[in-house]
């Protein structure tokens, strides 16, 4: 009968650990899929001490000051170059079993700490990624390889006069230039460049379109459309065209003015010397309409020099 009595006891003392157990492990995943450090202590300190037969629980990042070990057992571990402590206090005194336990729920704490400080590290990462985005000041927005719309920039829904919300998944052509993208995908995907023209407030602008694949670890490729206006560019671009146009028509009218000047100057003094040795009055009028051509000449010769003083002097 007493043997019957005490194994009925250890039965419902297994009964007990499994349901202690069970209840751990369901508190800890509550606690593993918290939120934020600050709600942390709140959670163990409510349930975890009593499911792991201890009196207190303390996150900290100095150790305990006391003499008194046996009735401490801490668990501690580094993460960026920062020391935490997990302290669990037992009045009665810590058990080598007791250790087995609450070594693994000090591990289960060590990786929440660890996966809280990495969201909250790549929280003010994107924050700042997001500031940086929205400071460009020239319109991108990020699409899957359709052109549908990811995230865009601040400056590309000024420029659509449309919200996040609305942007979301419509085509970044048809929203910016207001009319069906009629590009041809394959040869624009070869170049990664394409120039379209479009009125604005009546001017026509013309914006450079790049695209550039953004490396992604999973499967759904994307990548980052930068729309950047061109319009004084391509005015500059034809403006120091030109100036370079009007620049060599300037040198070859020079090169012509002198090439010309030379032999006309010893036909001008040779008829010169016609005229004064002259003695035939049939030969008068001839050596006249010859020396007003000469006249004529000279005059385009200077009008040649006067075109490339005048494109020199700008």
């Amino acid at each position: 009968m007493p043997n019957i009595r005490k194994k009925t006891k250890t039965v419902e003392e297994l009964i007990k650990t499994k349901d202690q157990l069970a209840s751990l492990k369901k508190t800890l995943s509550s606690i593993y899929m918290s939120c934020s450090e600050e709600h942390l202590p709140l959670l163990i300190s409510k349930e975890l001490p009593h499911l792991c037969q201890v009196d207190e629980i303390e996150l900290s990042t100095r150790k305990p000051i006391t003499k008194r070990t046996n009735h401490i057992y801490s668990h501690s571990f580094t993460y960026l170059n920062k020391n935490y402590f997990i302290h669990f206090y037992k009045a009665a005194g810590v058990t080598k079993k007791d250790k087995w336990l609450l070594k693994k729920v000090g591990q289960t704490l060590e990786a929440t700490l660890i996966r809280i400080e990495e969201d909250k590290q790549l929280n003010i990462d994107k924050e700042q990624w997001e500031l940086a985005f929205d400071t460009i000041a020239i319109p991108i927005c990020l699409t899957d390889l359709k052109g549908n719309i990811l995230r865009t920039n601040k400056t590309f829904r000024e420029k659509t006069r449309m919200s996040k919300i609305e942007l979301l998944q419509k085509n970044y052509f048809t929203v910016f230039f207001k009319r069906p993208n009629n590009i041809n995908k394959l040869k624009f995907q070869q170049k990664n460049k394409r120039r379209e023209k479009y009125i604005v407030n009546g001017q026509e602008k013309i914006v450079e379109i790049s695209l550039q694949k953004v490396p992604q670890n999973t499967r759904n490729e994307i990548q980052l459309v930068i729309l950047r206006d061109i319009t004084e560019q391509i005015k500059m671009e034809h403006k120091i065209a030109q100036s370079a146009k009007a620049a060599e028509l300037g040198i070859i009218s020079s090169s012509i003015a002198h090439e010309l000047n030379n032999p006309i100057a010893g036909i001008q003094t040779l008829l010169q010397t016609l005229h004064m040795e002259n003695k035939n009055p049939h030969l008068t009028d001839d050596l006249k309409e010859m020396s007003l051509a000469i006249q004529r000449c000279h005059h385009i010769i200077h009008q040649l020099l006067n075109v490339h003083r005048s494109r020199f002097s700008r």
